[in-house]
């Protein structure tokens, strides 16, 4: 009896974290992205007591969990070298002196875990919506959560509009840095506009480079214009099918498609207009496009919408195909005017990005160089004062972190997602599929959009659309729903279930304590700056201060010994601690205390930016 009551708790659940996600800022901040985290977790956890309807659903998460922790396991240097040799050249770099052995694919280990950790709970919610999405109950009250979703992002970008100017996010959220209003170097990745500029910093003979990280444009509840226009595209095509759908037999057809119709061109104004992403306003027609073709009725106009949408996704294919540099040999015959145009195109940061990002996996493309570690490798593949954070394209940064079996992954995900399409579109009847049209045209848009950006990267987007390719995934005819006949050998459903369980909780785990660290480190973080800023406070003052915050950030370090940012924050925290010292002893210990830290870092994350170093005498 208590089975169906843990389903209908994991599906409230998670219908309520795609309306809440958005909304707290899309998730971006620690505390925001760890509630996240335990929400769906506690859904998962749910949904397993109450046993998956086949035996094999929580098997696809624990592979997928599998293969990316192979990018943190010790491999030695004479096998690392053949299957990752950006990393093992990296690694043997990180200590000259004393060179190792042995290395990771990975030349982050602790952030890749981390964000394993964080790729299982979203594989596991994929797996729990693809089997709660056959049962109409449950699907409906996703795509009720959905529509509300869609409500809130929309309509908060249409009342506060974006915080450029001011700063101030929905009216209450100051999102300026602490000494400049653009730039924050506490920040969160995922909080920033994916881009940052490094500062040198001098401090007595010795120097570290300081990342000022984008603040972002703030756009309604996102940090990021583009990210708005992600999660719009994401909820807003459900919506308007729910529209469609329950008006259906009530309205005449040109009333219901007339408001839905206007619902999109309202959203498209905030998008384009007001928001000003590009690549989010082509996404979302190109979801528009996708919704009327599945919901037309007339053969012949049917062949003509499949031919528009299949020829404004050749057109996208192109431009990111040139984007890529594919089609550079065309340049040359263009004119003049038509060169500085296309020139100009290939400067912007997008283009840059994915070129990086395609230099990264031909460097090393059997494994990648591990989850999360764009960041970090891509200033040993570019040489610019502008730091890009992400690749700017979810397809490319993957394939560049995770190599040739990140691409088959996607690759076959592709396969499977078209394959249900094609049944959708051939077996569902009308009324099922107007109701469910939704899904397969927000999965369509934030297809195209996702290669133009990184929706994927941020926490609320990526919770928002792993429910929606779970519910494209189970779409059926109506009248499926009925459970499953189960696997002959009931114990492989109970160990498939107890080894996603333990999975799951252990990356709990390791989020839990990500999110320590990463508080940790924010208040170092925001104390060096105040070390640094601060005019008025007296020294005595800023030496306690500082010494608090080492103090806590060194617990931190003993909880999380992997963490590499941690030790980086650490060397330079004791290093300007050697500056508010007036005993020689005691500066001697804080100096020799950050070169420690700084050795630390080396040997945990070979490509880790900020160490600090002995700077080069003026000649």
């Amino acid at each position: 009896m208590l089975h169906p009551i843990s389903n209908r708790l994991a599906t409230a659940i998670v219908a309520a974290t795609v309306v809440l996600a958005p909304l707290a800022l899309g998730c971006s901040s620690a505390e925001a992205r760890f509630g996240l985290e335990t929400a769906i977790g506690v859904a998962v956890c749910l949904w397993l007591y109450a046993r998956p309807s086949h035996s094999r659903l929580p098997w696809v998460p624990l592979c997928v969990f599998a293969a990316l922790l192979i990018q943190q396991i010790p491999i030695p240097d004479r096998i690392l070298v053949n299957i990752a040799p950006v990393s093992a050249g990296a690694w043997k770099i990180a200590d000259a002196d004393n060179p190792s052995n042995w290395g990771t694919i990975s030349v982050h280990p602790a952030a890749s875990l981390a964000a394993t950790s964080r790729i299982l709970l979203l594989a596991a919610t994929l797996a729990m919506i693809v089997d709660l999405g056959r049962y109409r109950s449950h699907r409906f009250t996703l795509l009720a959560g959905l529509a509300a979703s869609a409500i809130v992002i929309v309509g908060l970008g249409l009342c506060f509009g974006s915080a450029r100017q001011t700063q101030l996010m929905l009216g209450v959220f100051d999102i300026s840095g602490p000494s400049h209003k653009t730039q924050d170097p506490t920040l969160l990745t995922e909080q920033t506009a994916g881009l940052g500029w490094p500062e040198e910093l001098k401090v007595d003979d010795r120097r570290y480079i300081l990342e000022n990280r984008g603040v972002g444009d703030g756009f309604g509840s996102y940090r990021y214009s583009n990210h708005f226009a992600g999660g719009t595209i994401l909820t807003l095509p459900v919506a308007i099918a729910l529209w469609l759908s329950g008006t259906r037999k009530r309205l005449h057809a040109a009333v219901r498609w007339g408001i839905a119709a206007g619902m999109f061109g309202g959203a498209l104004w905030v998008v384009a207009v007001m928001a000003q992403s590009r690549a989010g306003a082509g996404a979302l027609c190109f979801s528009a496009l996708t919704l009327v073709y599945l919901n037309t009725a007339s053969r012949q106009w049917k062949i003509f919408m499949g031919l528009i949408t299949t020829a404004y996704a050749m057109l996208i294919g192109a431009l990111l195909a040139f984007m890529l540099g594919a089609w550079h040999w065309i340049l040359p015959v263009l004119a003049p005017e038509w060169q500085k145009v296309m020139l100009q195109f290939l400067s912007d940061g997008r283009a840059v990005a994915a070129q990086v990002s395609l230099r990264m996996f031909r460097a090393s493309p059997w494994l990648g160089t591990g989850l999360t570690s764009f960041e970090q490798m891509f200033p040993r593949f570019h040489s610019s004062h502008t730091r890009l954070y992400f690749a700017h394209n979810d397809y490319m940064q993957m394939l560049a972190e995770t190599g040739l079996v990140g691409g088959v992954a996607i690759a076959a995900l592709a396969v499977l997602v078209a394959r249900r399409f094609r049944r959708f579109d051939k077996d569902a009847g009308a009324e099922y599929r107007e109701l469910n049209s939704g899904c397969w045209a927000a999965l369509a848009g934030i297809t195209i959009h996702s290669a133009f950006d990184w929706n994927l990267y941020l926490p609320a987007n990526a919770c928002l659309w792993c429910v929606i390719l779970g519910l494209c995934i189970s779409s059926a005819p109506a009248g499926q729903g009925t459970r499953q006949a189960r696997a002959p050998w009931p114990w492989a459903g109970t160990v498939s279930r107890l080894l996603l369980l333990a999975a799951v909780l252990g990356a709990f785990g390791v989020l839990a304590r990500d999110y320590l660290s990463e508080r940790a480190k924010r208040n170092l973080g925001q104390t060096l700056i105040a070390v640094r800023v601060d005019k008025e406070a007296g020294q005595q003052l800023l030496r306690d201060r500082l010494a608090q915050a080492i103090a806590a950030t060194r617990k931190a370090a003993d909880r999380d010994p992997a963490n590499a940012t941690l030790a980086v924050l650490l060397s330079q925290a004791y290093l300007r601690l050697a500056t508010l010292v007036t005993d020689a002893a005691a500066k001697e210990q804080s100096l020799n205390d950050s070169d420690d830290w700084g050795r630390r870092a080396r040997r945990l994350n070979p490509t880790c930016p900020g160490i600090p170093e002995t700077a080069p005498a003026r000649p």
